[in-house]
């Protein structure tokens, strides 16, 4: 499989997946778990999926709680909802199974960018494994690529379901509202439709409100595809024109799988938020937050 880094092209839905991985966007994601442990390095890399309490049908198993998965990199032991886990192929390629439901030995990774291509780097997933297997160098692209189509797809569940709000109005009214949980800005938004909407959150702020995170993780193209992931043409496929540079989920519980896979890929990537914290004398709303790396296209606006 080859996947790559690049966003999400014309043409492709966000529902589009390989046979290789597992279940679809609108699955409901597991509780998150606080904390992480030291493990000790004779610990197995390995989990054999012997149906664990925490699978369909499971039955308890002995030794260390089948919720704690050892990352196989960091030595650290985690929630699965923070890793990556990984199968080998009948062919013996290291492949992501992103909802770690595909049967098998499986290895698992904290989910950054950054560690599952140093595991990559430093061939471990031969010795997570304990046998001879092909690793493809692009592998961490290839688990940003299955997430960011997951995500895409519950964020258009969320929107069909009323969780989720697209549009400078109707977000604006949503954060001023206090009922905003985390809203997203096109890379390639105009900086005065960020400064406004900034602008509306540290208006909540100097309120008392609970602010929203502010991010900037997909293209307008890809929040389209967000947008209009249950509108399809005859052909099936996506349509396309909404100009889609504001989304907000709000805090119902039906925003809860959409907001788990949204921080999902922003851990991956390990990205920073707009910076919405009130300063005197500053016009700037993203002063002192990482840069992010906008899409190379032209810069669109919403009507």
């Amino acid at each position: 499989m080859n996947m790559s880094s690049q966003p999400i092209k014309p043409g492709e839905k966000p529902d589009d997946q390989t046979a290789i991985v597992s279940t679809v966007a609108g699955d409901d994601a597991r509780s998150d778990m606080d904390g992480t442990s030291e493990a000790s390095p004779d610990q197995a890399d390995i989990d054999i999926r012997d149906k664990g309490p925490n699978t369909p049908g499971g039955k308890a198993s002995k030794g260390r709680a089948r919720s704690e998965r050892t990352c196989l990199v960091t030595r650290k032991t985690g929630s699965p909802d923070k890793m990556v886990r990984f199968v080998l192929s009948p062919d013996n390629i290291v492949t992501p199974d992103v909802n770690a439901k595909l049967p098998g030995r499986g290895v698992w990774v904290t989910a950054k960018k950054s560690l599952v291509a140093e595991a990559v780097q430093k061939n471990l997933f031969q010795r997570g494994f304990k046998t001879q297997c092909v690793c493809p160098s692009d592998l961490s692209e290839q688990v940003e690529q299955i997430l960011r189509k997951f995500t895409l797809g519950t964020l258009g569940m969320a929107r069909a379901s009323g969780a989720a709000v697209t549009g400078f109005s109707k977000v604006d009214s949503m954060v001023r509202s206090n009922e905003a949980a985390l809203v997203l800005e096109a890379t390639d938004g105009s900086a005065d439709g960020l400064r406004k909407i900034v602008q509306a959150v540290r208006a909540l702020i100097a309120l008392g409100g609970d602010a929203p995170s502010v991010w900037q993780v997909f293209s307008s193209h890809e929040m389209d595809l967000a947008h209009t992931h249950q509108e399809k043409s005859p052909a099936g496929e996506a349509a396309g024109g909404k100009n889609v540079i504001h989304l907000a989920l709000n805090r119902t519980p039906a925003a809860r799988a959409a907001l788990k896979r949204v921080r999902r890929m922003i851990a991956y990537q390990d990205l920073q938020p707009v910076d919405v914290s009130p300063k005197k004398g500053s016009n700037t709303p993203n002063s002192g937050a990482k840069p992010q790396k906008a899409a190379s296209r032209p810069i669109r606006t919403e009507s």
